[in-house]
């Protein structure tokens, strides 16, 4: 693995901490990141910035 300026960062097999590319994304968690109120907060924020 090299830098964009050609150095070289890592080694081929080198082992990051945590494990393997595939170990490590098998570790995201991904959820929900809107909010139950959204629909009413645009709807508030909507109405100050029309007044």
């Amino acid at each position: 693995m090299v830098d964009p300026f050609g150095k070289t960062l890592e080694k081929k097999g080198a082992v990051r901490d945590g494990g393997s590319f595939k170990e490590r994304m098998g570790n995201v968690v991904v959820w929900n990141s809107t909010m139950d109120e959204q629909v009413h907060l645009v709807k508030k924020w909507n109405e100050f910035i029309a007044s």
